[in-house]
Parts: structure tokens; sequence; C-alpha cells
């Protein structure tokens, strides 16, 4: 058989197959470059930034800048401790969000605003909450608190928070007094986030965490504002410094009116009307008179910049013409 012949029937080997095992391809699906956003989700990307960037209120953190001030004061008076309280961050939420980030079970505080007619929330951690009643009761430094977590709360530990809220109440009060009275009064105490639904799930919530400690001993608590609270002082908020005011200007007003009566402004007085010809009008020549149908006793327009102001009757005072105003 000639090697032509053993070609064709006989079939030529095939080369190995190289198969891929699964750490392989799971290593080839990994090290696929991300696909960036495209269509409806680049525009619900986009529109969300955008939405977070006409939130902005520059005003809101001057105001908690002065309450972190003010509660530092207050709350060394309050503990007789070395009080050390900061603003961690400024984060804005959904409402459903922002309560389901919370623990259970923690010391939340409903503060009623009366001038505004809406809630706002102070949050204090279970660890700040032990550590301010140790503080409170004469503990001593150093104490490990953590053994206390995830137990209910005693009716002693809620009376004690209770009376540092009301403390942070006033403080808050005051530091939105740049801009409005709030009026902030304590309403109640709860332990449960399900209990204190005061705004639909979608509201954006403003939330500002701070630090609070003494010495060795501390924890965080949060305020929470909702939109529907902060809106009958938004335009006030967007302000980017304190000076600006929405407000009228008396000073400005008054030289703006000041400045607006001795402008001058030129005061036709019309005693007639005629109506004629292009042609007669084309033939006029030096000395031409116009014969005019007024009297003495006619009325007399008076006309600014062909608006009529007034009408009046034609007199004399002295040696000029003058008008008598009559309507």
């Amino acid at each position: 058989m000639s090697p032509a012949d053993q070609a064709e029937g006989e079939v030529a080997p095939q080369p190995p197959r190289a198969e891929l095992s699964s750490e392989e391809i799971s290593a080839l699906l990994e090290s696929r470059p991300a696909e960036p956003l495209g269509g409806i989700k680049a525009y619900i990307e986009r529109v969300a930034q955008d939405a977070q960037a006409s939130n902005r209120m520059p005003m809101l953190e001057i105001i908690l800048d002065r309450f972190v001030r003010s509660v530092n004061t207050t709350m060394r008076n309050f503990t007789s401790e070395n009080v050390d309280i900061s603003m961690d961050n400024v984060t804005t939420q959904r409402y459903d969000e922002f309560l389901n980030s919370l623990s259970v079970p923690t010391m939340i505080a409903m503060l009623r605003s009366q001038k505004w007619s809406n809630y706002a929330l102070v949050i204090v951690e279970a660890p700040l909450t032990y550590a301010v009643v140790d503080v409170l009761l004469g503990g001593r430094h150093g104490g490990d608190l953590r053994g206390l977590e995830g137990r209910s709360f005693t009716t002693i530990e809620r009376r004690m928070i209770e009376r540092v809220v009301r403390t942070l109440v006033a403080d808050l009060t005051a530091a939105f007094s740049a801009i409005g009275d709030p009026s902030f009064a304590f309403d109640r105490l709860e332990t449960n986030p399900k209990f204190v639904m005061l705004a639909r799930p979608e509201t954006p919530t403003t939330v500002a965490t701070f630090r609070f400690y003494m010495e060795d001993r501390g924890g965080k608590f949060m305020v929470a504002l909702p939109a529907n609270l902060l809106y009958p002082v938004k335009d006030q908020l967007a302000q980017p410094f304190l000076g600006e005011s929405s407000d009228n200007d008396v000073n400005w007003k008054q030289t703006l009116g000041d400045q607006v009566g001795a402008a001058p402004v030129r005061v036709d007085a019309v005693i007639d009307k005629l109506t004629i010809s292009l042609d007669e009008v084309l033939a006029w020549r030096p000395g031409s008179r116009l014969v005019l149908n007024a009297t003495p006793s006619s009325p007399v327009e008076l006309r600014a910049d062909s608006l009529t102001i007034a009408h009046g009757e034609m007199g004399r005072v002295g040696s000029r013409v003058a008008v008598r105003i009559q309507s």
C-alpha cells in the first residue's frame, strides 16, 4: 500500500485539547476590566450626584460647629470631667436607611420643633450611655463596660440620659438661633428605631455624628435632621456665609429710594394734537404757522416718556406759563 493510500484509509491524529481548570476560569473572569456604567445606570448615578450637590447647606456646617463648641463647655460643667467632643462627619441618607443602621437597643430622643412643626432626633449609642451613667454615678476610670452591651437600659439610665439630652437640646436651639428659632423641646425617649418613624422612608435626612469622650471613656452620639424639618429655613441654610440675608436691607432700600427720587424726569405738556397730511409737512418753510384748536381753558395732558401721568389746566405764574394738576 502506498503512502497515499495509507493516508486515505487512516485518520490523522488530532492534537490534544487544552482544558482549563475552575481556578483558571475564575482567574480569567476576575481579570476582565470593569465596564463603565452606561445607559440608565449612568443616568441614575449622575442624577444622584446632582441631587447630593444641590442639597449642600453651607450654613448647617457653621451651625453644627457652634453646637460643638457650646456642648463642650456645657458637658464639662454637667459631668465635672475633662470632656472632648468633636464632629466626626455629616452625611445625607434616606430616613429608612438611617434607622436600619442603628443598633438595638440605643437611646433615641425625639425633639419637637414648636416653630417648624416637625421633629429632630438625638441618638446616644449604648457605649456612650454606659460611660455617661458611669461618670455621673462616680465610677472609676478605666472600668470595663463591654459586658454591659446588648442588654436593655434601666430606668436610672434612661432618666440620666434624658437629663443629658435636655442639655443638648438647649445648645442645639441656641446654635440654630443664627437663622431662626426652632424652639426644640424634648418629647420622649425611645430605645427601638421602629417607634421613631417621623418621616417617609425616602426622605433625605442629614445626620451629624459626634465623638464624645471623657478621658478613657465615651462613644458617639448623632443628630438627625429630616429634610421636612429644615424646609422652612432651607434658603438660609443654603447661604454661603452668615452675613448674607434674604431679608430686606433697610439702609440699601433707603439709599435706593433716595437715588430714584433724585433722578431727572422729562415731562411734556401737550396742549393740542393735529392730524395733517405728509404733503403739508413737506410744504413747511421757515415762518410757516400751525393753527391749534386750544384755548386758555383747554385741558393739558402731561406725558413722561410717551406715558400720560396727569391732566391739568393752563394758567400763568408771573411771567411763566403754568399747568395746574387736576387728575
